[in-house]
This record gives structure tokens, sequence and C-alpha cells, in this order.
């Protein structure tokens, strides 16, 4: 009910659930109910109430000792409104950070995907407008093989050939389909759909829509993602993850260029480009009989690989000036020149995205540093493997202590008290490493 979006039917069963629960002693899943509970009061605009329920859940569900579920509230706090940008990308991080040390990649993905698209409140707002306004996207590259691409889709872009476009994930082929759009129908509306992100169940309603009474629930017409694409760009991530039998109705609608809703008769031509993307082998899922051979020759009309960051390092020092001055961490137009060089050392296994979120990371620590320092931030970031062999031991001492001083603090919002009890020690000790290592987070307590 909660993922349906049906919040009345979802508070009904969590009471019910809460009561259950709790009568029975069992401390995991009434952390589980009560995150639930603070997801719908979020939802409600209840935000100093959601923010109580979170902070309930996570403390029940970390003195149980479950890690996964107290990740998926960490998750669910990250996306919360009722906290602002500061507290969400620090439970974000965490998330994330559970995450890639259990070696949970998809679920590192998608923590990924909702770090990029978090944006600060200020810093870009107006610029984003702008943007949107004149209809232009840029796709910053140095990449030969690339900037041939980019240019050919002006090309493209006056047929009706859909693009393919795959590669790992994170190297950028989301933005690539918002660079076709903006110069293919700039005027019209880019609608994008993630196909791993949809349940089954509501997917085929949710590209094709519905007419009213179709099912259970269906209380008006509805309509689909498709025809909501009509005059503009349709953008299907993760293409390999549909379903077998939305496959063939996905190859009758690009085919006849028409679409029938869930439950009627009535049919809606259809006027858009389409953009389909994936992280898996296309070719492979064919020859295994998991993807449709006559779908996959229908959407491969133009087909591009987008190439890794470590295949294009040229483009990373390009593309860290950018979320630099996006996240308004330049002061000036240099960078310091230890800064890139840790960045392209790196062999970014989450390409553009994770190279985002690295800068994310750096910007939500500068505001606990006194001063600052982008060389500093990002040795603590990056962990600095290749440093340690480089330096003293009380170097990667000092390194080490302050990297854990600055999590600490990220995970508590500034709060100095809760730092030391996680670190183990006492408030003082942690008040006089704050001062040795020019840590400032007076005021900075968050929601």
């Amino acid at each position: 009910a909660l993922r349906a979006g049906n919040d009345r039917l979802a508070g009904r069963y969590a009471a019910r659930a809460l009561a259950i629960v709790k009568k029975a002693g069992d401390a995991v899943e009434t952390g589980a109910v009560q995150k639930i509970n603070a997801i719908l009061a979020d939802r409600s605009g209840a935000s100093e109430r959601a923010r109580e329920l979170f902070a309930e859940a996570l403390d029940i569900l970390d003195q149980s000792g479950v890690r996964f579920e107290k990740a998926d509230a960490l998750l669910a706090a990250g996306q919360a409104s009722a906290y602002d940008y500061r507290k969400r990308m620090t439970y974000l991080f965490q998330a994330e950070e559970f995450y890639r040390r259990s070696g949970m990649n998809v679920q590192v993905q998608a923590v990924d995907r909702l770090i990029a698209a978090v944006s600060y409140p200020q810093a870009s707002a107006a610029k984003e407008a702008e943007t949107a306004a004149a209809g232009a996207v840029e796709f910053l590259t140095a990449n030969e093989r690339i900037l041939r691409f980019v240019q050919q889709l002006a090309y493209v872009a006056k047929s009706d050939l859909p693009v393919l476009l795959t590669g790992e994930t994170g190297v950028g082929k989301d933005h690539m389909a918002r660079y076709y759009h903006s110069v293919s129908r700039p005027n019209g509306p880019f609608v994008a759909v993630n196909c791993a992100s949809i349940p089954e169940s509501l997917l085929e309603s949710e590209l094709f829509g519905y007419a009213k009474g179709a099912f259970t629930g269906a209380d008006r017409d509805k309509e689909g993602l498709f025809v909501a694409a009509n005059g503009g760009v349709m953008y299907l991530d993760e293409i390999g993850d549909m379903p077998p039998a939305l496959q063939a109705k996905l190859l009758g609608v690009l085919e006849s260029r028409k679409v029938i809703p869930v439950g009627s008769t009535r049919e809606v031509t259809l006027d858009i480009k389409l953009v389909v993307a994936t992280n898996r082998r296309l070719e492979e899922m064919v020859e295994r009989g998991t993807f449709r051979r006559d779908l996959f020759y229908r959407i491969s009309g133009i087909s591009f690989e987008i190439p890794s960051l470590r295949e294009r390092k040229e483009d990373i020092p390009l593309l860290l000036r950018h979320f630099l001055r996006r996240c308004r961490l330049l002061q000036d137009n240099s960078i310091p020149p230890e800064v890139v060089h840790r960045f392209v050392e790196y062999d970014w296994p989450g390409n553009v995205r994770e190279l985002f979120n690295k800068v994310k990371r750096l910007e939500v620590m500068a505001e606990l540093a006194a001063e600052g320092d982008l060389t500093e931030l990002t040795r603590t970031v990056f962990g600095d493997i290749a440093e340690h062999k480089r330096s003293s031991l009380f170097e990667q001492v000092e390194q080490f202590e302050r990297q854990m001083l600055l999590e600490a603090l990220l995970a508590t919002g500034g709060n100095k008290s809760e730092a030391a009890r996680i670190l183990g020690i006492h408030e003082a000790t942690v008040r006089t490493k704050l001062k040795r290592y020019g840590i400032n987070v007076e005021g900075s307590a968050v929601n």
C-alpha cells in the first residue's frame, strides 16, 4: 500500500502491525514499522513528527544490531523532506557506506542515484531554471569517441530512429538522454522511466495508462507516461529489467506508434522520440532468451556505448571543475594540483555519478571544517591508501583521527556528545581534537 501511494491504507496496516510487534517484543519489526510511520508522517507534511519517528526507528534498530534494517531506515530518512539538505545527505552517505562495505552493489547504485539527485536548496536553483527555460543541456567531455557521437545526435534528431545507450552504471546515460532531448525537441516534454525501480505489477499501468474501472482502485482514467511524452522524448532506463510480457506490448506500441490504456479500447496516437538505456549486455540476454530479439532490433536504431570514466581520464579534471563550481567549493578558477591528482588516479567504479557524489561529500564536510581546505578534505574523502605509503606513522594516525571525527560528526549532525558516544571516547577529548584539527561545528546542529 505504501509503494502504491495509498497512504491511508498503509497507515491502517502500520497501526495494526505496530500493536502486534510491540506485544511480541520484536524490536526489529517495531523499528521497521516506525520507519513506515515516519515516511507517512513526512508525506503528510508533519515534519516534526516524522523526525521523531525516524529518530525512534533508527535508535531501536541501532540497539537491535540488525544493520540491514537500519540501512533501509537511513535510506528512507535520507529521502524525507522533513530534514534539511545536510542531514539528508548524511543519512544517504551512511546508507551508501553500509551497502558498499557489505558488497551490495545494486543497493549502492540505487543510493548513488538518490545522492546525485539531491540538490543544494539555494545553490543552483536559479541556474537550473534558466537552463531549463533555454532548453540547453551540455555534455561535458574531452573524449573523442563521445564528441563524435554528440555531433551525430544533431543529425539523428531529424529522424525517428530510437537511440540505445549502453555502458556501466553512472557513466552518464541519463545525461546523454537529456542532451538528446535538448537538441531534438527542447520545447517538448522529457519523460524518464527507470524500468527497474517500478514494481512489475505497476509498470504496465504507469507506462500505458489505464481506464476507469480497469482494476480495483482504478477510480479514474489515468494518462500513461507514453502519452505524457507526446511531442517530446521518452527515456526508458534499465530496459533490460523490463518483464517479458511488457517487452511484447512495448514492441507493439513502437511498431504501431499507438498506445491503448489498460482496460480501454481507445487508441492514442504517439509522436515521440525514444531513448533507451541499460548497463546490461542485451545481445547476451537475447541469446539466453531473456530479452526479445525483435524488440532489441527495434530499439537499437542508433547504438552507442558510453566509455567508463577510467577509460576517459581526460574528462576527470573537466567534470571535477564543473561539480566543484556547482557545489560552491571553487573560489577561483584553480584547483589544487594534489586534488586533481587524487581524482585522476582513482579508478571510479561508479563512474561520473560516483565522482559527483564524492564532490557532494566534500561539500557537506566543508561546512564542518573551519577553513574548508579542499586538499585536506579530499584526503579525508578518499581514505588515502597512496598517502599512507608516503607518510609517517604519526601523519597516518592524524589523518585517520580526523576522518573518524568528521564521519562521527556527519552521523550526528554536529552533536559532539553523540559523536563522542559513537567513537567511545570522552566528550572533552572530542572537543580537544576538534580544536587541534580545525573542525568547527558551533551552530551547525541540524534538524
